[in-house]
């Protein structure tokens, strides 16, 4: 049982996040028998007499209100939860968090497997842009932007497995700097801009983090070569990044200056989405308590075209392109707390996490967490990163897996897996 279990994880972390961007229903099955398996550890659990640690029912409290609170409001409100349900995903991270708190630590396959994915996305890229079909933004099998984001964030936590990488030779250092440089040049590749906001909270991260193992000197070379490669991106005409942020620039000074709700710079894609943000905050003073209705807010929108008050481009969405605004505007402030709690209380234990882990393997999985509720947090500001299925799968399956290393407690578990 036990060999069966290690073996399914592993392929599992393997193929996960090589598969998420570039193939279909994958990512789905690996979650859904993880789901499966981790239903039938509960019970294996309950059993042997395993209990839950106080820091364990903190985070199953804080991942579950957002889809229960989602559904009550859909109820009250009677409206359709649309959308919503893609919030039954946090509550899948609770049987995943069992699976993967019994199998232990598979420090290999996590880092390995991330790596691999931020590979694969850039070889996908470059094939859809420079190959036959020339495509003109790297898109996997799903949008420009879930791309860009996921891509991004497989490269940034592939630089969160350094200290396993490290343990296998200094040689090993080059394998995660590879893996982040693939994941940056894949989400250039997408010309998905908005994702880009989260580089420097994830390097303040990175460097808050390692300011406990690192001196201020070896923290400066570190700094300067990911600025280094950042400006290599950044500058390569081929990645267009640099055509991209002048054009964001440019649109934002003009959306500024512009008067009239038809002007064309509130129909850009910078302009669009600062209609929509509009649109979602109005809809939010409007039902400040429980919200609009999850299936409302196109609808709403739309009536706001007639009325002169936002630009007709703004009425294409279901969604106002931030998370924030799209919880407070459909779910009102009851789910707002909801989803506030889903990204501090996890944070809040992996920092406490930070100078006390269980051990080695352990302080690599508190970075992760952290720099999956970093990356995704500043996502959300966007993009409706968590109304989108593949993202929002993402997160709760390495949510699970990152608590479930930070958590566990070795001598525990090697005393009911002996």
């Amino acid at each position: 049982m036990r060999n069966l279990l290690h073996f399914t994880t592993a392929i599992s972390l393997l193929i996960f996040p090589s598969s998420i961007l570039v193939l279909y229903a994958v990512d789905g099955f690996v979650v859904g028998l993880s789901v499966l398996i981790g239903i039938a550890c509960f019970f294996l659990d309950v059993r042997q007499g395993v209990k839950l640690s106080t820091e364990e029912k903190i985070f199953f409290l804080s991942v579950s209100p957002l889809f229960f609170t989602a559904v009550l409001t859909s109820y009250v409100t009677q409206s359709d939860l649309a959308r919503g349900d893609r919030f039954l995903s946090f509550v899948l991270i609770i049987p995943i968090y069992l699976l993967f708190r019994r199998v232990g630590q598979q420090s290999a396959m996590t880092w390995l497997g991330v790596t691999a994915g931020a590979f694969i996305a850039l070889a996908v890229g470059i094939y859809q842009v420079f190959g036959p079909d020339s495509l003109p933004r790297a898109t996997g099998v799903v949008h420009p932007i879930i791309f860009g984001d996921l891509s991004l964030m497989m490269g940034m936590l592939s630089l969160a497995g350094i200290m396993w990488f490290l343990s296998l030779g200094k040689w090993a250092l080059v394998i995660p700097v590879i893996g982040l440089v693939c994941g940056l040049l894949a989400s250039a590749l997408s010309l998905s801009r908005g994702g880009w906001i989260a580089i420097p909270v994830i390097m303040l991260v990175y460097t808050l983090f390692f300011s406990n193992y690192l001196s201020i000197k070896k923290l400066g070379i570190a700094a300067s070569l990911i600025l280094l490669a950042l400006s290599a991106i950044y500058f390569a005409p081929q990645t267009e990044v640099q055509k991209r942020l002048d054009s964001t620039l440019v649109n934002l000074q003009r959306y500024m200056k512009s008067e009239n709700v038809n002007d064309s710079a509130r129909s850009t894609s910078i302009g669009s989405r600062f209609e929509m943000w509009r649109s979602a905050w109005s809809m939010y003073l409007d039902n400040p308590v429980l919200g609009g209705g999850w299936g409302e807010f196109k609808k709403y929108t739309r009536e706001l075209i007639k009325q002169g008050k936002v630009n007709k481009n703004a009425g294409r969405y279901y969604h106002a392109h931030n998370e924030y605004l799209s919880v407070m505007a459909k779910g009102g402030t009851v789910n707002l707390v909801s989803f506030l709690m889903l990204l501090l209380v996890p944070a809040f234990l992996f920092i406490r996490k930070v100078k006390s882990p269980s051990n080695e393997a352990a302080s690599s999985f508190v970075l992760g967490g952290l720099v999956l509720i970093a990356g995704f947090a500043s996502f959300a500001l966007s993009e409706a990163i968590f109304e989108r299925s593949r993202p929002v799968i993402f997160f709760a399956f390495y949510l699970a897996v990152f608590m479930a290393g930070a958590l566990r407690d070795t001598k525990v578990w090697a005393k009911v897996t002996s």
